[in-house]
């Protein structure tokens, strides 16, 4: 499990998604699970049979 600091929206927008395919350390992992903590919306993107992203909005509630 991987935990990243910036949702997937946000590593598009800096050109910087593909950073999200060398977390299998060049397949030495065989399942990559990235998690943003602090993701826009409540999303699961299966990228290829080893890297998934599980994107989860948190509300607060006041």
């Amino acid at each position: 499990m991987f935990i990243v600091p910036a949702d997937y929206k946000g590593l598009k927008e800096k050109h910087v998604e593909s950073t999200i395919f060398e977390r299998d350390e060049d397949g030495f992992f065989e399942r990559v699970v990235s998690i943003p903590p602090l993701g826009l919306e409540n999303k699961r993107t299966e990228f290829n049979s080893v890297h998934v992203l599980y994107e989860m909005q948190l509300k607060f509630r006041s």
